[in-house]
């Protein structure tokens, strides 16, 4: 199941929220730990060089974690927008998923409906032409040639012009001769 475009919007608003209080809580907690060591500092009569040159290094480091938190706010922001691509792509899917499985349900019903014509055809053809009666070799037309030797009646004229002289069934080499009923 997936969830719906506004439980999407929710998710990504609440983790720009959670990004937005995390950076500046993580701030708020460096600039205390500046302004301590500042004040801690001042006690100390080392100098006013001193002072100033750790200033401007805790400036620099400030400066450098702001612009890595931007860094990593463009990077969510980025990654919200892959994962909503992501969902209209996994949306797609499913949609083209569906309309297979409803071809596919169309198609095995067209197929059950078709075993059946098949069936009843099949059985049609054994009530007009018994299977007996059918040439072994063709399955269509009716037998009407005997081999001599092994007495099989099993082909039609047609394919025992194709054949050689030999039986169909028993491979006895024989000549054909034609039945004739009257």
């Amino acid at each position: 199941m997936t969830p719906r475009s506004s439980d999407a919007s929710i998710s990504v608003t609440s983790a720009n929220n959670a990004a937005t209080w995390y950076r500046s809580k993580y701030i708020g907690n460096i600039m205390n730990n500046i302004y301590n060591k500042n004040n801690n500092d001042d006690d100390d009569d080392s100098g006013n060089d001193d002072t100033y040159r750790s200033i401007n290094e805790n400036n620099t480091i400030l400066h450098r974690i702001k612009q890595r938190f931007n860094n990593l706010d463009i990077d969510v922001k980025h990654l919200v927008a892959y994962a909503e691509s992501l969902l209209c792509t996994v949306r797609n899917h499913e949609q083209t998923i569906y309309r297979m499985n409803s071809d596919l349900n169309i198609m095995h019903d067209r197929v059950c409906h078709y075993q059946e014509r098949a069936k009843t055809a099949e059985q049609k053809i054994e009530e007009v032409i018994p299977p007996e009666t059918i040439c072994c070799i063709c399955m269509e037309n009716p037998r009407e040639m005997v081999y001599i030797n092994c007495g099989h009646l099993c082909a039609c004229l047609k394919c025992e012009r194709r054949i050689d002289d030999k039986c169909p069934i028993c491979r006895t080499a024989s000549r054909a001769i034609r039945v004739i009923y009257s």
